[in-house]
């Protein structure tokens, strides 16, 4: 929760205080509390986007590592049991 305090952070948007929910004004709590199921949708959506890109990545990174295997030639080093 935010008021208007500065903040170093956003030094456009004035002055910005901030509060864990818990701790917030009452009147600021009844103002936001509607806007909760709103939020958590957007959390799961993003987590869901960001999910997406990750298993891109590692399915990149595990052809990758593939075929960069495939094209290094073995050697093979022989002893010799003398």
């Amino acid at each position: 929760m935010t008021s208007n305090r500065e903040d170093a952070n956003y030094p456009d948007q004035g002055e910005r205080e901030s509060w864990a929910f818990k701790d917030a004004p009452r009147d600021f709590r009844l103002k936001v509390v509607d806007k909760i199921p709103a939020l958590l949708e957007a959390l799961v959506k993003r987590s869901a986007e960001v999910t997406s890109e990750i298993t891109m990545k590692v399915r990149f990174a595990n052809e990758l590592a593939l075929t960069s295997f495939s094209t290094v030639p073995r050697t093979r080093k022989s002893r010799s049991l003398t």
